[in-house]
């Protein structure tokens, strides 16, 4: 799977250093914990 979006490909094209944060993705969970954007957030503290 590859780890491009429109947004690293524009900051990249920008020459803007920038670091992925991975996480481990459970759609499941997901859906019953208020979306990606919090299963994002919660390892990140």
């Amino acid at each position: 799977m590859s780890k491009a979006t429109r947004a690293t490909r524009v900051l990249d094209a920008a020459g803007v250093v920038y670091r992925l944060h991975p996480y481990d993705y459970d759609a499941e969970a997901s859906v019953l914990a208020g979306g990606k954007g919090l299963q994002a957030a919660r390892p990140r503290g």
